[in-house]
């Protein structure tokens, strides 16, 4: 029996509308799950500003869920109705040299379920079943919905891997930051430092392992590194804000043969950089985008508690405020992480 669900997307800047889907049932390897929470993620709110570089308007938006499993197709065998689950929402086409090679994020039909039509602010989403993840008991559905978000921390750590005792420093500690910040730490990083704008958000990276939390807008945030680092500079350092600026601290707060990894998205896509400061000294700028094998890697890290997602959580909201939501995000007021829509 086919479904109907009112799918979100934004039509201009700033207006979340919403299409009406019919959704029919499973096919054979498919499941349908009734979304019980969705995160908004940084990407949604590019989008909902209109400036995400590859999502041009119109574009859905809610690809953080977590839900039941009410239906399952006729060839599906680790599900089962009634199943609480998590899900990977990024979609591949399964037989590039890339997919084989087990590297869906740079597939190059990449892409994730909300920009091909489904949501997870929708009453219901259909997916393969290889993307679909059992949430044990254990895990809340607002801590399921986090699993994606900490999948995209643990593919940036990824990109620098932290030998034991490195000096890491995270620009821009929202959620990603944050997440970054307790993958870097049990990923074996002696000392981590934080640098934001604002205050509440340091507060947090504090409370969250942060050895040393920078206000850039108080202080030279490349000095404070400096300083804090005998001189030397980090070993790897996180751009988790999409901005050129942090990105050339992170450059500039590097020792020499450091790594830096862009891990926001940028707006603006060009940006200057000092190449003779990447070249002279060894540097290694790596970008990164989605995640491969490290959704499951998350799952597991939630279970066992070695990363606490429960206090990015700062509102939890319901279907009808979506819009007031997305407002209130981008408000010069805001002092939310990560905001929440729970049916």
């Amino acid at each position: 029996m086919a479904v109907e669900v009112q799918s979100p997307i934004v039509e201009r800047p700033g207006v979340i509308a919403y299409k009406k889907l019919t959704l029919g049932d499973p096919e054979p390897r498919q499941v349908l799950i009734e979304t019980r929470v969705c995160g908004i993620c940084g990407s949604d709110l590019h989008i909902f500003k209109g400036k995400h570089p590859a999502a041009p308007l119109p574009a859905g938006v809610g690809h953080e869920f977590s839900g039941i499993v009410r239906k399952v197709g006729s060839a599906v065998r680790g599900l089962e109705v009634g199943q609480r689950v998590c899900v990977n929402p990024l979609l591949s086409c399964g037989r590039c040299a890339a997919c084989r090679r087990g590297q869906p994020q740079r597939c190059d039909q990449m892409t994730f379920i909300h920009r091909a039509g489904g949501s997870g602010f929708a009453e219901f989403v259909l997916r393969d079943e290889d993307w679909v993840y059992p949430l044990p008991e254990s895990l809340s559905f607002e801590e399921g919905t986090m699993i994606e978000t900490l999948s995209v921390a643990l593919h940036a750590v990824n990109q620098a891997p932290l030998a034991a005792g490195s000096r890491v420093a995270v620009f821009g500690v929202g959620p990603v930051g944050l997440l970054v910040l307790q993958v870097a730490r049990i990923t074996g990083a002696g000392q981590v430092l934080a640098v934001d704008l604002q205050d509440h958000r340091l507060e947090m990276a504090r409370r969250l392992g942060a050895d040393v939390a920078i206000n850039g807008r108080r202080e030279d945030a490349v000095a404070a590194i400096r300083e804090a680092t005998d001189g030397q500079g980090v070993d790897a350092a996180f751009e988790c804000v999409g901005h050129a600026e942090p990105l050339r601290n992170c450059l500039a707060a590097l020792r020499k043969g450091g790594t830096a990894v862009a891990v926001g998205i940028y707006e603006e896509p060009t940006a200057t950089l000092d190449m003779m400061q990447i070249v002279g000294r060894e540097l290694r700028l790596v970008g990164m985008v989605g995640y491969a094998y490290e959704f499951e890697e998350a799952l597991r890290l939630a279970i066992s508690r070695r990363v606490d997602l429960k206090p990015l959580i700062s509102r939890v909201v319901a279907p009808a405020e979506l819009q007031q939501a997305f407002d209130l995000l981008l408000s010069p007021q805001a002092r939310e992480f990560k905001v929440l829509v729970k049916r």
